[in-house]
């Protein structure tokens, strides 16, 4: 089993471009080891992840920058995977392993997607899962409204995501 954390926990985990391309790394070359069956992602600290990194939003609502942000050829281990799963947040869907994620604490925004995009979760008796789209005036983004809904029922997923 790989263990993939999320370190950066003096900001409580947020996604910012230098650990998005990481992350890509990590799932890219996890995704097409042979050795590894199994990949488990968690968050070091009092957070999984509080989501994507500020700073990055204020970046792309600028139009600084792309949110996407990683090189393409990250993603030449999932040739086999449709078009549509080859984005930071689906990866784990693509992966033909099992891919958990071990939910330590907060669990937001974008970090919720993470954690929806495995194949299971395992929360801790601290973990807390939070669509904050809605107060931020965002959309949710990637598969979210489909996992969410898929996993915690329409009403719910309707509840989280509407209402934040």
């Amino acid at each position: 089993m790989a263990i993939i954390t999320l370190n950066a926990p003096e900001r409580l985990n947020a996604i910012d471009a230098q650990m998005g391309a990481l992350l890509d790394m990590a799932f890219a070359e996890t995704g097409a080891d042979p050795q590894i069956r199994a990949i488990m992602i968690t968050g070091a600290g009092r957070s999984f992840c509080a989501g994507a990194s500020m700073d990055r939003l204020d970046e792309v609502r600028s139009d600084r920058a792309r949110l996407g942000g990683s090189d393409p050829a990250v993603f030449d281990a999932f040739d086999s995977a449709p078009e549509k799963y080859r984005t930071r947040y689906t990866i784990p869907m693509a992966i033909p392993k099992l891919v958990i994620a071990a939910v330590n604490a907060a669990c937001a925004g974008a970090g919720l997607v993470l954690a929806l995009a495995g194949d299971i979760r395992i929360a801790s008796p601290q973990a807390k899962f939070i669509a904050s789209f809605a107060r931020m005036g965002l959309i949710a983004e990637g598969p979210m409204t489909y996992l969410l809904s898929r996993i915690v029922g329409l009403g719910r997923a309707s509840d989280m995501l509407l209402c934040g």
